[in-house]
């Protein structure tokens, strides 16, 4: 028997993200120990060429897939997901968990909601262990429901008085400062410019669908802690002015279609420079390595897609729903 999760399931079981961020912090222990097999991103581009008017390396349609073992939640599976033209309300992504103990079927999950928690939530991890001593405000360029989900996983590890928040859309912004807000009981202020929120800020977040640098490395104040929670976001200049650490340096150096930065540092024959520098956040949650030296240091996170996290979440909402007998237990 699998259990289906829908939408609507999973909004009623509504998993609380101070969970979420136990779940990715406790699956970067398990990365480090090395008890999982990880794949990176399977990407498959229609036409094969992946020419597209849209996003280059895409192509028009596009099938990815994350698969992953992860013993310690019981675990094996992968998300699959696609772009292309669909109806909005379609499902375009679903978690397939089995049992790592016998191999069978567990549940299908429609993943459209319930990736956005598992998306912001390594933010929180990051911010626990790189952000500076004390925190007053966070930036947050975006103003997405990953944006949301990232400033809430921040908020379950770290105190903050303010949120500054840009979208080019003043809809959407001011949207985010009144429902961020009242979620997380902080003032929030929407900002008419990225630089605005990026000066002040202790902790930066990026989460946008801009696929390309949303501020200048120069604009960084000491003390940052940059989280960038999709592909593109930084420049090479903020490389170059701190720490760098990934949650898994093999998929934010190398992705396919590469990322910005890193295409660009390619091209210039200094990727191998930054592939030194960059860290493992791992071994910074094991204590292999230290994480910030000091209150003055800038910091950059790269959170590209891991392959682990999505059956852990999966297999921790999985558990939850049974317990709460929320979903559909089908024959299969």
């Amino acid at each position: 028997m699998a259990l289906i999760l829908t939408t609507e399931d999973l909004k009623a079981l509504d998993p609380p993200m101070s969970r979420a961020v136990d779940v990715i912090e406790r699956c970067l222990h398990l990365q480090a120990l090395g008890d999982l097999t990880n794949h990176p991103r399977v990407h498959l581009p229609y036409p094969p060429s992946g020419a597209s008017q849209r996003r280059a390396g895409f192509g028009d349609r596009t099938l990815r897939i994350l698969p992953a073992i992860v013993p310690a939640f019981d675990a094996a599976g992968f998300r699959v997901y696609t772009i292309g033209p669909r109806k909005s309300s379609e499902a375009s992504a679903l978690l397939i968990l089995f049992s790592f103990e016998d191999m069978t079927l567990k549940a299908i999950i429609n993943d459209t909601w319930l990736h956005y928690i598992r998306t912001g939530a390594p933010a929180g991890v990051a911010a626990k262990y790189l952000a500076r001593s004390e925190i007053d405000t966070v930036g947050v360029i975006g103003s997405g429901r990953i944006a949301r989900r990232a400033a809430e996983a921040v908020a379950c590890v770290r105190k903050f008085r303010r949120i500054k928040v840009y979208s080019p859309n003043l809809e959407h912004r001011l949207n985010y400062a009144k429902e961020i807000g009242e979620l997380l009981n902080v003032e929030v202020e929407a900002h008419e410019n990225p630089m605005s929120v990026a000066r002040g800020a202790e902790i930066l977040i990026t989460a946008t669908n801009a696929h390309r640098p949303v501020y200048d490395g120069d604009w960084l104040e000491p003390g940052v802690l940059v989280i960038s929670l999709a592909p593109g976001e930084v420049d090479v200049k903020t490389l170059e002015r701190g720490q760098l650490f990934a949650t898994w340096k093999q998929q934010a150096l190398h992705d396919r279609p590469p990322r910005e930065p890193f295409k660009t540092l390619e091209a210039q024959g200094r990727l191998s420079e930054f592939e030194e520098k960059c860290h493992e956040l791992h071994d910074v949650v094991t204590g292999a390595l230290p994480g910030r030296a000091n209150d003055q240091e800038i910091i950059t996170c790269l959170v590209p897609a891991s392959s682990v996290w999505d059956p852990a979440i999966a297999s921790w909402v999985h558990d939850l729903a049974r317990a709460k007998g929320i979903g559909k237990e089908v024959p299969i």
